[in-house]
């Protein structure tokens, strides 16, 4: 009961963690309206996180692989305490920029240690649904999180919404103190197995290259999406929250589902190539529909189904690839999917100040194009790094 309790409050570490990135997204006419931004520049707030997380995570994971991962995920969760305090007391954009970019520093670390954490906190056998009970935080986030901070944003402030951040990531702090209990580093060779993985071996540059552009895809699109909904959808502002709840709801449901097929399916390639197909049909749906909330509520639904089940199809094909070099490997990851996030936000800023507010969504469904046609040359992965043993 302890474990799964553990378990649990990993699941809430993710669901912070993930809140305190994306939360500006929903916020982004008011930051750009009190910080005298425009909604692209306010946007690079995510950009800039994106990337200090991304190209941080294999360096920030190798340094501090002798530590003990209780403590780590305690420190990672004390800075994101600060950071959110900073950010609801900044006064202006750059002290905005600076606080993200030391949040992004751990970002990246906790997204490589926290699945393996997951599965030694429970039995061998029940590894898998453990880590999908803490990657649900991602999900929670989306539906809860993030949707929650725009309809605070309106009502009493942007700023005020990260105030009330802040305190939940206290109460998290508090319950990893009580719940997760000491767990010592595993396998301190992460250099050599980070050298193995980056040499491609077993598929990895595949599924790499189809997580860039697939979150590329998805970020240039979701990043201003509260844009796109007031501006070329007539949504009204109180009303954007709910649109995001929406997304947030069906990326619940899209979680599970993934995961149950895979397990039916048996094909980790076709599993994928199904979400990135409707993924991409979704957002060429949003772009091409009128006005009209029917239509673009169904629309945000399915895309927010079928882009919430992609994550968890990844990560899989990446712990089967670093079999005994997971961190290793699951750095290499975070690495990519980050700066890909970095990348969609600012292609999308571009689209949006340049050709108008349904520009960012046109940008994601050509991405996500291309990442469906990048699935069919996927080659479910067998082999673990060179000199890991099979398991």
């Amino acid at each position: 009961m302890r474990a799964w309790s553990a378990v649990i409050t990993l699941a809430l570490t993710v669901f912070v963690v993930t809140v305190t990135e994306m939360m500006p997204i929903g916020l982004l006419p008011q930051i750009s309206a009190e910080l005298h931004v425009s909604n692209g520049v306010a946007g690079q707030s995510v950009t800039i996180y994106g990337v200090i997380a991304g190209l941080c995570a294999p360096a920030m994971t190798s340094w501090t692989q002798r530590l003990d991962r209780r403590l780590l995920i305690l420190g990672i969760l004390g800075v994101f305490v600060i950071g959110n305090t900073l950010t609801a007391l900044v006064s202006t954009y750059p002290q905005l920029l600076a606080v993200r970019l030391v949040m992004g520093l751990v970002h990246g670390l906790m997204w490589s240690i926290v699945a393996t954490v997951a599965a030694r906190l429970v039995p061998a056998a029940a590894a898998a649904k453990a880590t999908a009970v803490v990657f649900s935080g991602i999900s929670l986030a989306l539906v809860l999180g993030v949707p929650s901070g725009a309809v605070m944003g309106a009502w009493i402030g942007w700023q005020a919404a990260f105030a009330v951040l802040a305190a939940i990531t206290a109460l998290t702090w508090v319950a990893a103190f009580i719940l997760i209990p000491d767990l010592s580093p595993q396998n301190l060779r992460q250099r050599r197995a980070l050298r193995s993985l980056l040499s491609g071996r077993g598929g990895l540059g595949v599924i790499l290259g189809v997580t860039a552009v697939i979150v590329i895809g998805n970020y240039a699109a979701y990043t201003y999406i509260a844009p796109f909904l007031i501006l070329d959808r007539h949504v009204p502002p109180l009303s954007v929250g709910f649109f995001l709840i929406a997304y947030g709801v069906a990326g619940v449901i899209g979680n599970f589902i993934s995961g149950a097929a895979v397990t039916r399916a048996g094909s980790l390639r076709a599993v994928m190539f199904t979400g990135v197909m409707i993924l991409t049909a979704s957002l060429a749906l949003l772009f091409l529909t009128p006005a009209g909330v029917g239509m673009t509520g169904m629309a945000t639904v399915v895309w927010g189904m079928s882009y919430s089940a992609l994550p968890v199809l990844l990560q899989t094909a990446i712990l089967q690839i670093a079999v005994c070099a997971r961190e290793a490997g699951t750095a290499l990851y975070v690495m990519v999917f980050n700066v890909a996030i970095a990348v969609g936000s600012f292609l999308g800023a571009i689209g949006i100040d340049n050709a108008g507010s349904a520009a960012p969504i046109l940008i994601g469904t050509a991405f996500c194009c291309v990442g469906a046609c990048l699935t069919l040359v996927i080659r479910t992965p067998r082999q673990p790094v060179p000199g890991c043993p099979s398991t």
